[in-house]
C-alpha cells in the first residue's frame, strides 16, 4: 500500500516522462519493453533502429529517465556490470519513491549547491544521490579528481 501511495506522490512526473518521453520513442520503436525489475519500475531496451544522437545519448548504455523507468543497451558479455549498473538505478527508483516528486528538485539542488559552495567536489560524482546509489550497487563510492571522465575532467558540465 506504502508504495501505491508512493507511485501516486511521483504521478505528475511519471506522467509527463510517459507522454512525453517513453511512449513517443516506443511507437517510434527506438525502445522495446524488457522487464519489470521492481514494483512500478519498467525497464525498457535501446533498439538499434533508434537514430544516432539517441545512441550517443545512452552510451553509458544505462539509466534512469524519470520515474522509475530504466533503459538499457544490454551488454550480455560483462553481467557483473550489468548487475551493478541496475541496482545502482534501481536505488534511484527508490530514491525518488522516497521523496516523490521532489527529489527532480532536490537532485538538482544538491548539484547547484555543490557546484557553488565546495569547488573541490564534483557536482554529479559527489552529488548525494549518486553517491547512495553507487553505494548500493556496491560501486566504488568515491570518486576523485584523477577519475572525473564526466566533461573532460572539469566540474563545468556547461561550458
Amino acid at each position: 500500500m506504502i508504495r501505491v501511495l508512493q507511485f501516486l506522490g511521483l504521478l505528475p512526473g511519471t506522467l509527463l516522462v510517459w507522454l512525453g518521453y517513453i511512449l513517443p520513442a516506443w511507437k517510434l520503436r527506438w525502445i522495446r519493453f524488457d522487464d519489470r525489475p521492481a514494483p512500478f519500475v519498467w525497464s525498457f531496451v535501446l533498439r538499434s533502429r533508434a537514430p544516432d544522437f539517441y545512441h550517443r545519448y545512452w552510451e553509458d548504455w544505462m539509466g534512469w529517465s524519470g520515474p522509475c523507468v530504466i533503459i538499457t543497451k544490454q551488454d550480455p558479455s560483462d553481467s557483473d556490470r550489468y548487475a551493478r549498473t541496475l541496482q545502482h538505478e534501481l536505488e534511484h527508483c527508490r530514491q525518488q519513491f522516497r521523496f516523490g516528486i521532489v527529489f527532480y528538485p532536490l537532485y538538482a539542488l544538491m548539484f547547484g549547491i555543490i557546484y557553488v559552495m565546495y569547488p573541490d567536489l564534483h557536482p554529479y560524482y559527489d552529488n548525494p544521490f549518486e553517491v547512495g546509489a553507487r553505494k548500493a550497487a556496491g560501486q566504488r563510492v568515491k570518486i576523485t579528481r584523477d577519475d572525473w571522465t564526466l566533461w573532460r575532467g572539469q566540474r563545468n558540465p556547461w561550458w
